[in-house]
């Protein structure tokens, strides 16, 4: 794709009727190839990210898996197990991601729980405060 430059470009009050029409033609069929080189791009674009989308989707679905109850319930070497691929998944998918040229979903940092004592005058406070059951204390 040959393009003129500002600096390069005829005089154009210096060309006769032929020679303007060539120029016309000339820059048409660059505008042409710009056009459709900007599709292509266009289509690649669209296309990753529908993949990136489609892929942070899947490593949602992986953690949701992974962390869920479902998952809390295999134990021992078939929970291990499920960890393992679900992980080599994950790591995977996000390797995947990062060639594609997007950025691998952030893990949100684990917060402390954030615990609040009870009151004094709270009827529960009674209990957690003594040793003795909460059924002697009521028929008491």
């Amino acid at each position: 794709m040959a393009s003129m430059s500002l600096k390069s470009a005829p005089n154009l009050d210096q060309l006769d009727a032929n020679a303007l029409r060539a120029l016309a033609r000339q820059l048409m069929g660059e505008l042409d190839e710009t056009r459709q080189v900007v599709a292509k791009h266009a289509h690649d674009i669209h296309f990753k990210e529908t993949h990136i989308r489609k892929l942070t989707h899947e490593i949602a679905v992986l953690r949701r898996y992974r962390f869920g109850k479902k998952s809390e319930q295999l134990g021992g070497e078939q929970g291990l197990l499920l960890e393992d691929a679900v992980d080599a998944d994950i790591a995977a998918i996000e390797q995947e991601l990062i060639n594609l040229g997007g950025q691998p979903p952030a893990q949100k940092p684990a917060s402390p729980p954030k615990r609040r004592s009870c009151q004094r005058n709270c009827p529960a406070s009674r209990f957690a405060m003594s040793r003795t059951p909460p059924h002697v204390l009521a028929a008491a």
